[in-house]
């Protein structure tokens, strides 16, 4: 990639970036529900419970329905 593609690529992203904000549906789609993940999951995933972490408390995490975030997870993970 030249450096004038590269610089234009950069503009064009931090233009998206500046329309991504809260009230927008695509933004609270994604951030809305970053607590209540991080609240579910983050207990789970934690250095001192994943020695325990069993297959169903992991494999409820791949589900796009349940970290509202990261599609396709599901068909790799099982």
């Amino acid at each position: 990639m030249s450096e004038e593609n590269y610089s234009k690529a950069i503009n064009e992203l931090r233009g998206v970036l500046l329309q991504f904000k809260p009230g927008q549906q695509i933004y609270d789609e994604i951030v809305g529900t970053r607590e209540e993940v991080f609240a579910r999951y983050r207990p789970i995933l934690s250095p001192e419970h994943v020695s325990s972490l069993t297959k169903d408390e992991f494999t409820s995490f791949l589900y796009f329905e349940n970290n509202h975030h990261w599609s396709g997870l599901h068909r790799q993970g099982l």
